[in-house]
C-alpha cells in the first residue's frame, strides 16, 4: 500500500488534531506516525492508503477553512521495496 506524507497548517482558532485524524481515517487512511515539526507546518502525518484514488477524497475531506489553513500531500512512496509505484499509476490522481 502506498505511503503519503501530509503536511498541515492550522488556523489560529483551529488546532484540532482529532478532526484531522478523523477526516483521514474516515477516508481509509491508516496513520502510521504523527510529528510536530518546528517549521511553518503544525503537524506532519505519515499515512498509508489502500489506493491512490483515496487521496483526492482525503483532500476534499480536509477542506475545513475554520480549522486548516493549508494542507499538502507528498508521495506516494512504496511501503516496501516490492511495491513499485510507476508514473502511469498516479497520472489519474
Amino acid at each position: 500500500m502506498p505511503i503519503y506524507v501530509v503536511l498541515i497548517t492550522f488556523t489560529e482558532k483551529g488546532k484540532r488534531l482529532a478532526a484531522v485524524a478523523a477526516a483521514l481515517e474516515d477516508n481509509g487512511a491508516r496513520i502510521l506516525n504523527k510529528y510536530g515539526p518546528m517549521s511553518r507546518y503544525d503537524i506532519v502525518n505519515v499515512i498509508e492508503v489502500v489506493d491512490h484514488g483515496k487521496i483526492v477524497d482525503m483532500e476534499k475531506a480536509l477542506e475545513i477553512p475554520e480549522i486548516l489553513q493549508a494542507t499538502r500531500f507528498i508521495g506516494p512512496y512504496p511501503s516496501s521495496p516490492n511495491d513499485r509505484v510507476d508514473a502511469h499509476q498516479i497520472q489519474n490522481v
